[in-house]
């Protein structure tokens, strides 16, 4: 079905199959009402899974900033769009504004591609936004308490000590680096169904059943089930340079990612050159800071959004001074904090 958001993994040659859905635009005039020619309209069309590495999507979820709509609209065309729109409106083929029955009424278009208007597309991800926020976010915090093995650790912070499920809680909490609380969490997760039909969903034939779901968040969690299963001290790290999460190579005990930071250098190369008394290593500010900046940096590569390429360039230009008089203590922590704030694209 076009409606479901599909995974499959390939433990042998760590690799991950998503489904995929391309967007172009409509040229064909001839079959829109003439009254409708001035408006843009976009197919929405299923494809075969695209192939990545594995854990790529659990990445690009625990990655996302879901305070910032670019953020969020990054992912939302990545993965979540076509299965945004059936969890929200099941009946969108009848529905749409401009839809496909009334463009589409000799049943030219296959049944399993989507045709919306430009209109509807802005509008349906600005709805998807304020509707799938708090369950996105909420799950990707409880995501983070596991990773960071403090999942039962934040309940015994809310728990007195003379209620009976302390001792419990406790003796959880010891376990954690075990990663059981992804069992605690797992009746939150039930609309996960399992298919066998290989021919459908891929064309290797070394990987034998697929994951689907309607909603994202059961995805990540599936995803993060199966890694801990099937990977043998599988981790996500936070790195302690741009705060983003990766899967580290080894099992070595490793602090920064090898991902390009600036000037060309890796986090790893970034962290080894920089001196100073508020470091990333100890400051959430400076963490913080370069948070935002390797946002900017995804945001204006992948987004045409002109307002996320202008503030990247003023996020470049005047972010390195910013932290200089924050480090020196010219300008206070507050006003540090809300300069990082400002730059973001919100509604």
């Amino acid at each position: 079905m076009i409606s479901d958001l599909k995974i499959a993994f390939d433990f042998t040659n760590s690799k991950e199959y998503v489904s995929k859905f391309t967007t172009e635009e409509f040229t064909e005039i001839n079959k829109i009402p003439e009254n409708l020619r001035n408006k843009k309209f976009y197919i929405f069309k299923s494809e075969q899974p695209y192939c990545q590495d594995l854990g790529t999507y659990l990445l690009d979820f625990m990655n996302t900033d879901f305070d910032d709509i670019e953020d969020f609209n990054l992912l939302l065309v990545k993965y979540l769009f076509v299965p945004c729109l059936m969890l929200y409106n099941p009946n969108i083929l009848n529905d749409c504004l401009y839809g496909k029955n009334l463009i589409f009424k000799d049943n030219s278009v296959e049944n399993n591609n989507l045709i919306l208007s430009e209109e509807e597309i802005k509008y349906y991800a600005e709805v998807f936004y304020e509707e799938y926020y708090w369950d996105l976010s909420t799950t990707q915090l409880k995501f983070e308490n596991i990773f960071e093995n403090k999942y039962y650790k934040n309940f015994l912070d809310v728990t007195n000590i003379l209620d009976d499920n302390y001792d419990f809680l406790e003796e959880l909490s010891k376990k954690e680096k075990d990663f059981s609380a992804i069992k605690d969490i797992a009746s939150e997760f039930n609309n996960i169904g399992i298919s066998y039909d290989v021919k459908n969903f891929y064309d290797n034939n070394d990987l034998y059943t697929y994951y689907y779901s309607k909603n994202p968040t059961d995805i990540a969690y599936v995803s993060a089930r199966e890694l801990f299963n099937n990977k043998k001290s599988f981790r996500l790290v936070r790195c302690k340079n741009c705060n983003y999460y990766f899967i580290p190579k080894t099992s070595h005990k490793t602090l920064y990612c090898d991902d390009i930071y600036e000037n060309n250098k890796t986090c790893k190369e970034y962290a080894n050159s920089i001196s100073s008394t508020k470091t990333y290593e100890s400051d959430e500010l400076c963490k913080k800071y370069r948070n935002r900046y390797k946002n900017l940096h995804k945001q204006a590569s992948l987004s045409s959004n002109p307002k996320v390429l202008i503030l990247y360039e003023k996020y470049k230009l005047k972010g390195a001074k910013m932290l200089e008089k924050y480090q020196r203590s010219k300008i206070t922590a507050k006003e540090f904090d809300n300069w990082i704030d400002s730059m973001k694209i919100r509604k």
